[in-house]
């Protein structure tokens, strides 16, 4: 029997607004702190530019462990441009079911 393995990584790019065209930089991945071993998908990057949320799904430090679809978890950008060590933003509002985000643009 084969084994097949998805890898899901997030990427940042960032969009220059004050060109006549559209210009975006090239995607990179972030640290190994964010893409971990585990599923991360939904990223939302808060107005600010400086916290990011995403949703992490198999993690043990997920309110429902191992088996829970998803927890959100968020990150944030230090003064070196450095993105922190994510952290669950806890049971107020994660449960053990699979909880889930997305972002919009005004």
């Amino acid at each position: 029997m084969k084994l097949k393995v998805l890898l899901f990584l997030l990427f940042l790019s960032s969009f220059n607004l004050s060109a006549q065209i559209e210009i975006y930089s090239p995607a990179l991945p972030f640290t190994k702190k964010i893409n971990s071993r585990y599923y991360e998908k939904s990223p939302v990057l808060h107005p600010s530019g400086e916290m990011l949320f995403f949703v992490r799904a198999n993690d043990p430090q997920n309110i429902g462990g191992i088996n829970d679809a998803g927890d959100i978890w968020m990150s944030k950008l230090d003064s070196l441009g450095n993105w922190g060590t994510p952290v669950n933003i806890g049971d107020q509002v994660n449960d053990k079911e699979g909880n889930s985000l997305i972002g919009f643009l005004n």
